[in-house]
């Protein structure tokens, strides 16, 4: 991958701004980017290049406008959306029901001091993160332990590598941001800082083509831990 790719991003910055993204920016060779490889990940490549020449489903649409999410990496945010909507067999929006939902995240593990637990009265506000919970569970395996829907949050490193997964990716792809959850979630914002520009108040967005964005984000769950495997 070309590197000036990112270059040629750069945006301008006054002092203050310079100064906090070369403090993120500090020792950010913790996550290696790397090519997609697998099988799974080429077939997510291949999708979401013909996402291009695909008009969105219904479904799509009704899930879309409930996240109320303005995405950096749209393609990430469509291949999300779509694997979502295979996982909950969503096809109208007679299918999209928000205590189903609810309930179905809440056996999933994720609430903690940082995300309590999903309702309903709140289901607007929160559930982007939702969409996003559900994603990383059903279509991720954490390490050599299987698929993280079927894992304690025992096993060891899975709590911390979920919330920086969850946190990450809702503000480096999806554009929403709410503070940094812990070590890991440090190193992802300082990989992205290293090539794309930096905001005042320290918020990093990964943009680009298709194979920019998804390789940015498997390299970062690989540094977690997670593997795609796709919807099973």
């Amino acid at each position: 991958m070309n590197n000036t790719i990112f270059d040629s991003g750069k945006l301008e910055k006054d002092l203050s701004c310079d100064m906090l993204s070369s403090i993120i920016r500090e020792h950010a060779d913790k996550i290696p980017l790397r090519p997609i490889s697998s099988a799974k990940e080429n077939q997510l490549l291949n999708r979401a290049i013909s996402n291009l020449h695909i008009e969105y489903a219904e479904a799509e649409h009704i899930v879309l406008l409930s996240a109320v999410l303005q995405p950096s990496a749209q393609a990430i945010c469509r291949l999300i959306v779509q694997d979502f909507i295979q996982i909950l067999q969503i096809k109208n929006k007679d299918d999209f029901n928000p205590g189903t939902i609810v309930d179905f995240v809440n056996e999933l593990g994720f609430a903690d001091d940082h995300l309590g637990k999903a309702h309903t009265r709140i289901f607007k506000a929160t559930f982007a993160y939702m969409l996003l919970q559900i994603w990383i569970s059903h279509t991720f395996t954490y390490k050599n332990y299987g698929i993280v829907h079927q894992l304690s949050n025992k096993t060891r490193g899975l709590k911390g590598s979920k919330l920086a997964a969850l946190f990450g990716i809702m503000s480096i792809f999806l554009n929403r941001h709410s503070g940094v959850v812990n070590r890991k979630h440090t190193e992802m914002r300082k990989l992205a800082a290293k090539y794309f520009p930096v905001g005042c108040f320290g918020e990093v967005m990964i943009y680009g083509n298709e194979e920019t964005q998804l390789i940015f984000l498997l390299s970062m769950m690989d540094f977690l831990g997670f593997k795609y495997v796709g919807v099973e």
